[in-house]
């Protein structure tokens, strides 16, 4: 059952922590929280201007689960507002498997992703997917946590970008973390 152009939107109307989800979970097999799955587009969640996103349950976090052209926007607002997004310890998928492309994450001024434990942006052969950190959009890998790869698994034409004031992309200090290119097929 493809859906299309869906949009979901939390909002702290100016006041960081103003609107907030909390345990997430989707109750599937697929992960704790899915954007687009297999045949969907356009679809979208937005976390902006103080809101709160907090994900619980078991399984990984996926924008573009063999969908195409679903975004995620985390973003802060005027006056130091942050919004924040606590991926509870799980990977972070930006386009999973062959179907999809064309999904984004942007993670932009007062934004922040945090307690993430590996992210991957075109896995398993998805091609065309974006991770954007800037002007200030920060992502901290969790403690003990995983690797970011760019192209998992026969992935092509993926990018991640960092640009702007203030934008991170921080790993965790555990031993043998890398962020790898290309990984090819295991």
């Amino acid at each position: 059952n493809a859906a299309f152009g869906n949009q979901f939107i939390i909002d702290g109307n100016g006041v960081t922590g103003g609107a907030i989800l909390t345990n997430l979970n989707s109750g599937s097999t697929r992960g704790a929280l899915t954007v687009g799955d297999a045949g969907s587009g356009g679809n979208s969640l937005i976390l902006t201007n103080g809101g709160a996103l907090f994900v619980a349950g078991s399984g990984g976090v996926v924008i573009g689960n063999g969908g195409s052209n679903n975004t995620v926007l985390v973003t802060g607002g005027g006056g130091g507002v942050t919004s924040v997004w606590n991926n509870g310890g799980r990977v972070l998928t930006v386009g999973s498997s062959g179907n999809a492309t064309g999904n984004i994450l942007t993670v932009n001024g007062g934004g922040f992703v945090t307690n993430v434990a590996g992210l991957l942006v075109g896995d398993n052969a998805a091609d065309g997917n974006q991770l954007i950190v800037t002007n200030g959009g920060r992502v901290f890998f969790g403690s003990g946590s995983g690797n970011m790869i760019i192209g998992s698994a026969n992935g092509q034409s993926n990018t991640a970008i960092v640009s702007g004031s203030g934008a991170l992309i921080q790993g965790s200090s555990a031993a043998g973390n890398l962020v790898q290119i290309g990984s090819g097929n295991p």
